[in-house]
């Protein structure tokens, strides 16, 4: 598979995990105890998201450091994002904040891929 087709498919595969553990795994009860830093919920859906990159990362056959690297960069962005937006954000459906906040989680999230990319790119580069 070339590089490009590679990094295509990461990219991918790294919004369908996200659409799954964003909303199909997630329920509100994870939802709420993500306010509390350090529970036990709010890892748990942090390692379904660390999960699906690690599964990502091996679809497209990436170096296990490679894989090992990425997983602790999402993991660690998105836990401390996820905790952040719920701590500080708006807590209603209703109020607009809420939305803002929402739509703020999201573009961390997809910059977070980026940035996956990026790194993986620089890997496969520097390693090829």
């Amino acid at each position: 598979m070339s590089p490009f087709f590679t990094l295509v498919t990461f990219a991918v595969l790294l919004n369908l995990k996200h659409f799954i553990c964003e909303y199909i795994l997630q329920d509100e009860h994870l939802f709420h105890h993500k306010l509390r830093y350090g529970s036990i919920n709010s890892l748990r859906h942090t390692l379904h998201q660390a999960f699906g990159t690690l599964v990502a990362g091996l679809i497209v056959d990436f170096d296990l450091i490679l894989i090992v690297g990425l997983v602790l960069v999402e993991a660690i962005i998105h836990y401390h994002s996820e905790w952040a937006i719920a701590r500080f954000g708006a807590k209603s459906y209703k109020d607009k904040k809420y939305w803002q906040w929402f739509g703020a989680q999201e573009f961390i999230n997809h910059v977070t891929f980026i940035l996956l990319i990026i790194l993986a790119r620089l890997y496969l580069t520097i390693n090829d």
